[in-house]
């Protein structure tokens, strides 16, 4: 689980961010409550990869039982930005065909 860690740019105030790079499907990044506005990046390298969502609880993620849904972008072979639905639980980056990939989220 990775968590999201306050901004440091007080020009970002009350926005919370998590950067990831990975090759097959990221950690999970756990979203705070109270965070109704969260934004997801994907930028794969060599092939296709997509952003994923769950509203499984944490323990459920953590037990290998999350249920995850694909964003509305599908797979993506160029870096591709999206709004999710609030109050999702966590987040991850999957890797279709890419050989690597790097996610950002971003959450006020």
């Amino acid at each position: 689980m990775i968590k999201l860690t306050r901004s440091t740019d007080m020009t970002d105030f009350g926005f919370y961010q998590a950067k990831v790079t990975f090759t097959t499907t990221s950690d999970w990044i756990y979203m705070q409550s109270g965070n109704p506005t969260i934004s997801a990046a994907i930028h794969p390298t060599g092939g296709t990869a997509k952003v994923q969502y769950t509203l499984s609880s944490s323990a459920d993620i953590e037990a290998g039982n999350g249920r995850w849904i694909d964003w509305d972008k599908g797979a993506n072979s160029v870096a591709t930005a999206d709004s999710l639905i609030g109050s999702v639980v966590a987040v991850r980056g999957v890797n279709v065909t890419a050989t690597s990939s790097v996610i950002e989220v971003v959450a006020q």
